[in-house]
């Protein structure tokens, strides 16, 4: 019996750690790719993300960040997204763009699917991660064959994933990069 409880704990022990291997790596992988450009980049992002949900009052200081994820997709079905939420044409708003558009994150890539794909996927399949979080999503699901659109993601997350873990680095930095993509969007649909 004692075997069996450790084997089970082994395995259990196992999983946890590949799992906080493949949340390690896809976070390193992001911020490289966010360095290369600029040190400050990521911070720039993720900034202007959160000033503009705290702009739509739906986040503040003491607030779980998770919880104004869902927050601005509740308050985009009952609103639609107000014109403030987009990245508009400021001079700093245009160099955000353009810097994220030399790393390869663009306005009309929906979901950020191509950008975080090119990420997520060496690192899902060197670690054979199958566990049903946004990183497996956009690792195991190529953008030319199956699409993955931000209302119906947005709208699965709060129900169909589990309370995504944000104290994992790398998950948030796919659920910011995730909600920042239908912020950049140039037609405002």
């Amino acid at each position: 019996m004692s075997k069996c409880i450790l084997f089970i704990l082994v395995i259990t022990i196992s999983y946890q750690s590949q799992d906080n291997q493949v949340d390690s790596e896809v976070s390193n992988a992001i911020e490289r790719v966010f360095t290369a450009k600029s040190n400050q980049l990521w911070s720039r992002t993720e900034n202007e993300f959160f000033s503009r949900c705290k702009a739509l009052g739906l986040y503040n200081d003491e607030l779980d960040r998770l919880d104004s994820f869902y927050k601005l997709i509740e308050f985009v079905k009952l609103n639609g997204y107000p014109e403030s939420f987009y990245i508009g044409e400021s001079e700093a708003d245009l160099q955000l763009i353009k810097d994220l558009k030399e790393i390869g994150y663009i306005e009309t890539d929906e979901s950020a699917q191509v950008f975080l794909h090119k990420i997520c996927k060496p690192i899902v399949e060197e670690f054979n991660h199958k566990k049903y979080d946004l990183i497996f999503a956009y690792g195991a699901y190529n953008p030319d064959s199956v699409s993955m659109s931000f209302n119906i993601i947005a709208s699965e997350i709060k129900h169909g994933y589990n309370r995504p873990d944000l104290k994992r680095p790398g998950l948030y930095k796919v659920h910011l990069l995730f909600y920042f993509s239908r912020m950049i969007r140039g037609d405002r649909r």
